[in-house]
């Protein structure tokens, strides 16, 4: 069955999306971090049949980090690849060089199935675990303006995801539940035991929300702050942030347009918001 000019308009839309997602992505996220995901990133940027891999994503998706991390799932099923002597977590030790690219969309090529399968089925698991320090920065904050003991939540926990269960079965007042930001954040913090002030801790969820979802789950925040004390602990991109209405006069600067470094700050929720911004740090 052919498509009808109505898709097609929206496949080459879709493309040209990806195109400039992965340009961004080549000069934000991986320009002095890593070589590798730089060259791949600004090569797949200018190929179409290496684009149109991840429109069998889910559009939510469909993103530079999906496609790149499913290759490297699967290079760790396959070490003996050509192309994992370029990764080193795979233990390869070869300079980026002009065959990088070709090995690249080879592998992808041989082992089509197998990608797309984990396109269409799997997402990233994007935490960092040396995020770590927006949170003990934020709760060293809290702390010292609030000295006593909190209730901390993450939202859009998934670092470290089968070591956490283990820990929350073998601790009782801890627990990892299922849900969606927008509407179950509250909820949850409702349902927490005790009167303690709660400390909510994201690090990069606002990226998979639109400007619409992201306003959501703020509210969701102010929501829970009317029946308990509710203190946002944040490490985000702050262009995302600006849109949210944290960060006051400092984010009506040139560093609300900025998504390459993020800004780990805390918002006190409800009817008195009350922002601070503690510092910039690399995603």
């Amino acid at each position: 069955m052919t498509e009808s000019v109505v898709e097609q308009a929206a496949r080459s839309g879709d493309i040209e999306r990806l195109r400039r997602l992965f340009q961004i992505f080549a000069a934000t996220q991986c320009r002095g971090r890593s070589l590798v995901y730089e060259t791949l990133s600004k090569a797949i940027a200018a190929d179409d049949t290496l684009l149109r891999l991840l429109l069998a994503a889910p559009n939510d998706q469909r993103r530079p980090s999906l496609l790149l991390a499913a290759v490297n799932f699967l290079l760790a099923r396959h070490p003996s690849s050509e192309l994992a002597s370029y990764y080193p977590m795979h233990r390869g030790k070869r300079s980026v060089d002009d065959q990088l690219v070709s090995k690249f969309s080879n592998f992808s090529a041989v082992h089509g199935q197998e990608l797309d399968r984990l396109l269409r089925e799997r997402s990233t698991q994007t935490n960092e675990i040396r995020r770590c320090v927006a949170l003990r920065l934020g709760l060293a904050y809290v702390q010292h303006r609030w000295p006593e003991p909190v209730a901390l939540v993450e939202v859009g926990a998934s670092a470290t995801l089968r070591a956490a269960i283990d820990a929350c079965r073998s601790t009782p007042i801890a627990r990892v539940a299922a849900g969606d930001a927008t509407i179950d954040t509250a909820p949850i913090i409702a349902s927490l035991p005790g009167k303690e002030r709660v400390v909510v801790f994201t690090a990069s969820p606002l990226t998979y929300l639109d400007a619409p979802a992201r306003n959501t789950f703020v509210g969701q925040l102010d929501r829970a702050a009317g029946h308990r004390p509710t203190t946002w602990v944040f490490a985000e991109a702050p262009a995302l942030l600006a849109t949210t209405g944290v960060g006051g006069s400092a984010l009506d600067s040139p560093l609300s347009k900025r998504n390459s470094l993020y800004l780990i700050g805390i918002s006190l929720r409800g009817p008195r918001q009350d922002d601070a911004l503690l510092g910039l740090a690399d995603p």
